[in-house]
């Protein structure tokens, strides 16, 4: 049955780039957060891949979207994400 909650996108992105061994360009992470939000139950998203980077964008000090709280992603340049390590 699917899940009508909403996800954690910033827990489906660390996962994601977990996954992809902890550094990935942004098409492969939408590829991989897509197969993890469906494991999970949820149904599709249309705006998946807006989803994705505003989720990246927010837990990452670089970002003009960050507000504080914890730093997950480093966006080392442009298209590539990684997992942030303090």
């Amino acid at each position: 049955m699917p899940k009508y909650e909403a996800p954690d996108w910033a827990a489906i992105c660390k996962q994601s780039l977990f996954e992809l061994g902890g550094s990935a360009m942004l098409e492969q992470i939408y590829v991989k957060a897509e197969r993890i939000h469906a494991s999970l139950g949820f149904l599709h998203l249309q705006s998946l891949d807006a989803t994705v980077r505003d989720a990246l964008q927010r837990h990452c000090p670089e970002s003009k979207k960050y507000k504080g709280g914890p730093a997950l992603f480093r966006n080392p340049e442009r298209g590539r994400w990684e997992l942030f390590h303090s």
